[in-house]
């Protein structure tokens, strides 16, 4: 499979954020032409990170993530929730209007004619203008060694996943402790969804993935959602470190006390 990127969004926002932005430029213009999901303004793509991952073999699920929270971050994309079922959490995605302005009213991307019979569930994306072609290789953009192919990465590791991400394996072991005692379950997409309020509640406080499951921890909580009763004094409640004061400074300016 040959992947693409438009050299202009890689130099602006990253190489892997200008693949993945293919994807997502192309699935939300065919959603316009389509007049199809159509919510709250704008127009809509959804996948999982398990579709993305098949899509995108030579990325982690963790690498995905990551990569998605960077065009966030860099205010190009939004998220939205417009599932059928409350329990679906597949995430919706729709660019932001500053960037959906850009890209779509300047006319800098036109819509495939090959657009029609495409699932919006993963399948290989369509060539575009304004592009380069780069064919697989189990590199990332920094030069360092990507992960396998889904089928010859290791198991799914709820513990190695939280601890990746910045938990300790203490944090990590007694976290696991509380899900198996509230019979939670620990597949990947229970992480991935853990994982995503978790960063939410991060980027919204200024906090660390360790402080969250530290407050969880002490709430005795197994999940957590950033709309929950107390989540917003995470980074209140986290206590500030305090410096430690060596002898030899105590006696160098604490004259008196000697």
């Amino acid at each position: 499979m040959t992947y693409t990127f438009d050299i202009d969004l890689a130099a602006k926002y990253g190489v892997n954020e200008a693949i993945m932005l293919n994807n997502f430029i192309y699935w939300i213009a065919k959603n316009e032409a389509n007049g199809k999901h159509f919510y709250d303004g704008r127009y809509w793509t959804y996948n999982s990170v398990a579709a993305f991952v098949k899509l995108f073999p030579f990325w982690s699920n963790k690498q995905i993530r990551t990569i998605i929270a960077s065009l966030e971050r860099q205010g190009v994309l939004i998220k939205g929730n417009y599932n059928e079922q409350k329990y679906d959490r597949t995430c919706w995605y729709a660019f932001t209007d500053g960037f959906a302005e850009s890209i779509f009213q300047n006319g800098k991307i036109d819509l495939p004619k090959t657009a029609n019979g495409i699932s919006e569930k993963g399948e290989p994306i369509p060539d575009n203008k304004n592009h380069i072609e780069i064919p697989y290789n189990n590199t990332d953009s920094s030069g360092a060694s990507a992960d396998a192919p889904a089928s010859r990465r290791k198991k799914f590791s709820f513990r190695d996943s939280i601890i990746s991400d910045g938990a300790s394996a203490d944090q990590a072991d007694r976290l696991l402790a509380i899900r198996k005692q509230k019979r939670l379950t620990n597949s990947e997409a229970a992480y991935s969804r853990l994982h995503e309020s978790i960063q939410t509640i991060c980027n919204a406080q200024g906090v660390t993935t360790a402080e969250v499951v530290a407050f969880m921890l002490k709430q005795g909580w197994g999940a957590i959602r950033p709309d929950w009763s107390g989540v917003e004094g995470i980074k209140a409640a986290t206590p500030r470190s305090r410096k430690v004061r060596s002898l030899q400074d105590i006696m160098a300016n604490d004259t008196k006390l000697f």
